[in-house]
């Protein structure tokens, strides 16, 4: 399907514009993840602290002028721990990032080299020039990665990323000790490519690689959904190697297999641990009970349970946290009331992350007087709210359309031991933006600053939508600015609630700017986002660009959605060109994308047009 004749060049126009908007070399200060949390800003000017744990500090440096994570490090004993203490790993004056588990190499000892893994990238190029005559040593990396791993959170992708550019930059080749640490941060910070290339350079040199970076390595897999090479890893490692496997090991496979949803396989891996005389922790047990109820197999779940107990494993709050979990994603909150029974069947007393999880389920349903009982039994029991239990109930009652009940508990927050944290004031921010309370709006960043909290990408977008949908469209710009300004790099979510809030005013031209403003930040325009400059370009009956805009789709590997084919059908329907929508609704149908409710709608409504003009 072609583009509408008329105005064929504006619609040419328009692919060319977006085509042309080529992102330049990254000039990113930082980052935040998806999940809201504060990655580290890195900074040319500044110096950001990382603390550890132990006693004695000697310093460590990295060259500024070559690395680009130069740092220097406050090493303390023998090992480095991550937190909020008064010492810290320090990285000062160039880029950095954020921040789990170090683990060795069998075989080759620790002056074993790698040239076949870097000399291909350098060849026989001259050795850079160091300052002060330093050269950044193994060491100084091995006490870097060990601060990463030794973190209940993942390791900064961006940050490993450098770490190893570092490595390649200095001509540094990774021992027998090191290869196995950047195995495990990289499979850790969901990198599964780059650990499975680390893993097949140690073992071209013949390094055998612990069960501990293995196990790491088929985490990150399974978790990806990349079951059959962690299969295939836990073969060639484990059971046809000669490490042998240990609990970890087979609940890491079982992790992929619980995520694609094959019981079969998950219970056969219980088994497998039984013929082998490996004994199955709580994990193992908490995986597939998650399994169980989230397949609606819940007594099936309850009798693991009872297996658990005869192993001699008792089961925790978490594990019937993990219960409620499944019953809550499938729609079945009603069964809460039964896992409590349960749990208090098998002498198990409810911890605060199962209150928070019942608190969770309970608001998705906007059962908020069920939420709230929840709330005050657990206060009954002794159990003091935190963050995220406030945060839990606020938003519940903000997403309930209880507003004024909302700002109640914010304020009653505010006055317990528990002061409020980002996420709630993103959650208020969001309220008083809803209500266009912009006053208020400024008052909780203003407080927030006086918190000394620092806005994430989630307050920016958060801003952002909430200014753009109320037709603020200078702030909300100014707080993408801002947002840079702050060492931040705006999210795909950011740009398409501007684009959005254009496409509804019907002001198409400042749409495709915001797209090609996304484009030269590096930031690929997705298929939603596209989907809206389609309905901004229709909103102001200009057909032919909107048209061009499905054919950069096609160009560009981007796959039409039946929220695309739909948008166009409605746009034509906007300009009366009728006979044209059953057109676009049989490319949708040829293209492989059903028809939803939406989509038959806009046909059945132009054949109606189409019908009604024919017998006038």
């Amino acid at each position: 399907m072609g583009v509408p004749e008329a105005g064929q060049n504006a619609g040419e126009e328009v692919v060319g514009e977006i085509a042309e908007a080529v992102p330049p070399a990254s000039s990113v200060t930082g980052g935040v993840d998806e999940s809201g949390v504060i990655a580290i800003t890195r900074d040319v000017a500044g110096a950001i602290a990382f603390s550890a744990a132990v006693a004695p500090v000697a310093a460590l440096a990295f060259p500024a002028a070559v690395a680009p994570v130069a740092v220097a490090v406050a090493v303390h004993g023998k090992g480095i721990g991550s937190g909020r203490g008064a010492n810290a790993i320090c990285f000062a004056a160039v880029e950095g990032d954020e921040h789990h588990h170090g683990v060795g190499v069998e075989g080759g000892g620790p002056g074993r080299a790698v040239p076949s893994f870097f000399h291909k990238i350098h060849g026989d190029s001259p050795r850079p020039v160091y300052p002060h005559n330093f050269l950044p040593d193994l060491a100084s990396y091995s006490h870097l990665l060990a601060s990463l791993l030794n973190t209940r959170d993942p390791p900064d992708a961006a940050l490993l990323e450098r770490l190893l550019g570092d490595l390649r930059e200095s001509r540094l080749e990774p021992d027998a000790p090191l290869f196995p640490d950047l195995i495990s941060a990289f499979a850790r910070a969901a990198l599964p490519d780059a650990a499975l290339e680390l893993l097949a350079s140690a073992q071209a040199i013949g390094l055998t690689p612990r069960s501990n970076a293995v196990t790491a390595l088929i985490s990150s897999l399974g978790l990806a959904r990349r079951v059959p090479e962690a299969e295939a890893l836990f073969l060639e490692f484990f059971l046809a190697g000669e490490i042998k496997p240990r609990t970890r090991a087979y609940n890491a496979l079982l992790k992929g297999y619980v995520k694609i949803g094959s019981l079969k396989n998950a219970e056969q891996v219980l088994d497998e641990m039984s013929r082998c005389g490996v004994a199955p922790d709580e994990a193992t047990y908490s995986l597939l009970v998650d399994a169980y109820t989230r397949a609606g197999r819940w007594e099936s779940a309850r009798i693991l349970l009872k297996e658990m107990e005869a192993d001699g494993v008792k089961p925790s709050s978490y594990v019937f946290s993990r219960i409620l979990a499944g019953f809550r994603d499938r729609g079945e909150w009603q069964k809460a009331f039964a896992v409590l029974r349960e749990m208090h069947a098998s002498g198990v007393r409810p911890d605060r992350h199962f209150y928070n999880v019942m608190i969770d389920t309970f608001g998705k349903y906007n059962c908020l007087g069920h939420a709230m009982d929840a709330f005050d039994r657990m206060r009954e029991e002794g159990i003091d709210p935190d963050v995220v239990t406030w945060n839990t109930l606020i938003d519940a009652h903000c997403k309930g359309g209880r507003h004024d009940r909302a700002i109640e508990l914010f304020d009653e927050m505010r006055e317990s031991k528990c002061p409020p944290g980002t996420t709630t004031y993103n959650i208020m921010i969001n309220l008083l933006g809803e209500e266009e309370r912009w006053e208020g709006v400024e008052a909780m960043q203003a407080e927030m600053k006086e918190q000394g909290l620092v806005p994430n990408i989630i307050t920016y977008t958060t801003l952002v939508d909430v200014y753009g949908r109320s037709g603020r469209f200078k702030e909300a710009v100014d707080c993408i600015e801002a947002m840079k300004a702050d060492g931040l790099k705006p999210s795909p979510t950011m740009y398409h609630a501007l684009v959005n809030a254009y496409a509804q005013r019907g002001l198409a031209d400042h749409a495709l700017n915001v797209v090609k403003a996304m484009r030269a930040d590096g930031l690929e325009a997705s298929t939603v986002v596209l989907n809206s400059l389609i309905n901004a370009f229709g909103e102001d009956r200009r057909i032919a660009e909107a048209f061009s805009v499905l054919q950069f789709m096609k160009e560009n590997g981007l796959r039409p959605d039946v929220i695309t084919y739909t948008t166009l059908m409605k746009a034509l329907i906007r300009v009366e060109q009728f006979e044209k929508v059953p057109v676009v609704y049989e490319e949708m149908i040829t293209s492989g994308c059903a028809p939803d409710r939406k989509a038959r709608a806009m046909l059945r409504s132009a054949l109606r047009y189409m019908k009604h003009m024919r017998v006038a």
